[in-house]
């Protein structure tokens, strides 16, 4: 059984500009043993809906485990 882990992420654009499939890439540090190879990643908008995610292990920890996590999505904004 694989535990869930919940992170929100938050994304503005600074202009305040109307963006469709803004390229965004973060990346995530995860605790020793938290995040294995094969866990499953995926990221959501501000209703639910899945975004396209591509992800790639930066680093690890000693025991193997994920240290940082890249995640590359798009993302639309709306002007404010």
């Amino acid at each position: 059984m694989t535990n869930e882990i919940s992170i929100e992420l938050a994304a503005q654009e600074p202009g305040g500009a109307k963006r469709t499939a803004f390229p965004i890439t973060v990346g995530v540090p995860f605790a020793r043993g938290v995040v294995q190879d094969g866990d499953p990643a995926a990221i959501e908008d501000e209703v639910g809906l899945a975004l396209p995610l591509q992800t790639r292990v930066l680093a690890r920890h000693n025991d193997d485990s994920v240290r940082w996590l890249l995640l590359d999505y798009q993302a639309d904004f709306e002007p404010f």
